[in-house]
């Protein structure tokens, strides 16, 4: 887990990061900034369906599908990990990459809608991937080894990424009912795709509409407790980016190096792991013009950004980041000192972390001059449960990381795989939520707290079914006409099949490996689709 999450973390920030920004500049220029220009045209051209025109939903469907396998659950519980560790901050670059992606998807839309330079066959536009590979040559394998790329970002990324959120907000806000929601989600999800575009298409539309204007009620619930503070955090967004986030008691504050990578690892990825395949959806649609439905495609990063505006606004209004909270968080991701910290600095000081062994016995660790921190804070009251009865463990630290870890067999303590058992060891007490637990302390601290948290859930469940449903058919739609008749149904199923499967929890580290898959997509795509930026202007 530990060397994936290294990958994870490199690929997003020296490979997918600078790609993105480079081609989305570039897309920009050569399009005049349609983010600026167009922005008035794409709402107008929500409205401008042409029945005559061939398609299987009216203009605005595609747009709001769109933005719900964006939103979907880690949205709003990458938005909370983001705050968590960085704090207001991270929405500034939320914005930032919003702005930049919006044209990618502009110029998307419009190559997916068109055919290739020299070629006038109605099959091979629709999306991007089937339009390459019809152009043949070159672009034939690569739209086949974005198709692929795409193929498992739908399976993994929404499932183990979106899915895993979903799983930890249901924890945090339905404990009890936590179990069954993904497999229920995921059953929603394959009827939705099972019945298509043309015979689901506008319900699901109407369906996402319903849960982002759900989730937005929820966080205003939890922003009017407090709304001078809550509105405070649009500022504060843009100064910390640039000065980093001072220390609020007990959380320590964060570098701007911390917020970037931040928001980069866990705020950006389900904004841009749709691109190249989510302009599928708008080449269904029946549109009067090309270069008007595409302009709405410009819609749904910019609404990404509002509804994590607004979720920022509830995480800082509520006080929910910097408040310890009764919460539980994995072992492995615990830092062990031996001395308490207080500021980043102290932190980072490596005479503070442990080296050494670390006894847990029923579950209370026996050594009581060492103490247990998340990345932002110290855990108090600490108590350990290994598969949900309290622990009996021993592990050996060498520079506060785990070596190797030990149980009790006949009465010795004897080594097993650290790499199958470690995930099993939980840590409960209070500490600074972030990600689900986040999600659940905000909503708890506003007003009408228990409506706040059922709202939230309620609007995750539905933009997670619907997302993973659009997602999917989005992917049948890149299939090359002559593909067999099973191929397309089969992919539109990926998404929900990766949320039974991280349901299921039988895939380790099932969430770095769909961010790991949405990186190099969005990379490809991105390329691609600049590559071809003359084409769409």
């Amino acid at each position: 887990m530990t060397d994936l999450a290294t990958i994870h973390e490199a690929l997003w920030l020296y490979l997918t990061a600078p790609i993105i920004v480079l081609s989305a500049i570039y897309v920009t220029v050569r399009l005049k900034a349609p983010q600026i220009t167009r922005i008035g045209q794409a709402f107008r051209a929500l409205r401008e369906t042409d029945p005559e025109a061939p398609g299987d939903v009216p203009s605005g469907t595609p747009a709001i599908l769109a933005t719900a396998a964006s939103v979907g659950a880690a949205a709003a519980v990458g938005a909370a990990t983001a705050v968590g560790l960085g704090g207001p901050g991270a929405l500034f670059w939320a914005w930032v990459f919003a702005f930049l992606l919006a044209p990618l998807g502009y110029a998307e839309v419009v190559l997916a809608r068109t055919n290739a330079p020299g070629k006038n066959d109605p099959e091979a536009s629709g999306s991007l991937t089937r339009r390459l590979i019809h152009q043949g040559g070159t672009a034939r394998i690569l739209g086949m080894v974005l198709l692929v790329l795409l193929a498992i970002t739908g399976f993994a990324f929404v499932g183990g990424v979106h899915g895993g959120a979903l799983t930890d907000a249901s924890l945090a806000l339905l404990p009890d009912g936590a179990a069954a929601v993904g497999y229920g989600v995921a059953g929603g999800a394959a009827a939705l795709a099972l019945l298509g575009l043309r015979r689901g298409g506008v319900v699901a539309g109407w369906l996402a509409a319903a849960a982002l204007v759900t989730l937005a009620a929820a966080c205003i619930l939890a922003i009017v407790g407090a709304p001078g503070r809550a509105f405070g955090a649009i500022p504060r967004a843009v100064s910390e980016a640039f000065s980093g986030a001072p220390i609020a008691e007990p959380w320590i504050g964060a570098a701007v190096g911390e917020i970037f990578v931040a928001a980069l690892l866990f705020a950006v990825p389900p904004l841009s792991a749709g691109t190249g395949a989510l302009g599928g959806l708008y080449g269904a649609a029946r549109a009067q013009t090309t270069r008007r439905l595409a302009a709405t495609a410009l819609l749904g990063p910019f609404l990404y950004a509002i509804i994590a505006t607004l979720l920022v606004m509830a995480f800082v209004g509520s006080g929910g980041y910097y408040h310890r909270a009764d919460t539980s968080r994995p072992f492995s991701e615990i830092g062990v000192y031996g001395s308490p910290f207080a500021s980043q600095a102290e932190r980072d000081d490596p005479g503070r972390v442990h080296t050494g062994y670390l006894r847990i016995v029923d579950g209370t660790a026996r050594d009581l001059a060492l103490f247990f921190a998340t990345d932002q804070g110290m855990v108090r009251d600490a108590r350990f449960e290994f598969r949900g009865n309290p622990a009996d463990v021993a592990l050996h630290f060498t520079d506060g990381r785990v070596e190797r870890m030990l149980r009790p067999r006949d009465g010795t303590l004897v080594e097993v795989d650290m790499d199958q058992e470690l995930g099993d060891l939980v840590i409960k007490g209070r500490m600074l939520p972030e990600g689900g637990g986040l999600l659940a302390s905000s909503f708890s601290r506003g007003s009408g707290a228990d409506l706040a948290g059922r709202l939230a859930l309620v609007a995750l469940l539905l933009l997670l079914a619907v997302g993973a449903a659009a997602f999917g058919l989005a992917l049948g739609r890149g299939l090359p006409a002559g593909a067999p008749a099973w191929a397309a149904p089969a992919l539109s199923l990926l998404p929900a099949a990766g949320i039974a499967v991280a349901g299921a929890a039988i895939v380790p580290s099932f969430g770095l490996i769909g961010g790991l898959a949405a990186g190099l997509s969005s990379a490809a795509a991105a390329i691609l689709i600049a590559s071809r930026a003359r084409e769409a202007s």
